[in-house]
């Protein structure tokens, strides 16, 4: 996928075609990046809108926005 943006943004990563090692990488970047921890079987379910999500909350966290 070249650009994320025409992708279902709330199509889950298995329907977009997650494979295990990718989910591996996946797993290891929320708990690296974000401190968060997820079976695989939550990272399968994820989906780019709640990635999103995820990504401007760790933002939000970093500038002091909130606690």
């Amino acid at each position: 996928v070249h650009d994320v943006n025409c992708l279902n943004a709330d199509a889950s990563l298995a329907d977009l075609g997650l494979d295990s090692l990718m989910g591996v990488e996946v797993r290891q970047t929320l708990e690296r990046d974000y401190d968060i921890v997820m079976a695989m079987r939550e990272i399968r379910q994820l989906t780019i809108s709640k990635l999103r999500e995820l990504a401007n909350s760790k933002t939000e966290d970093t500038n002091g926005i909130k606690n």
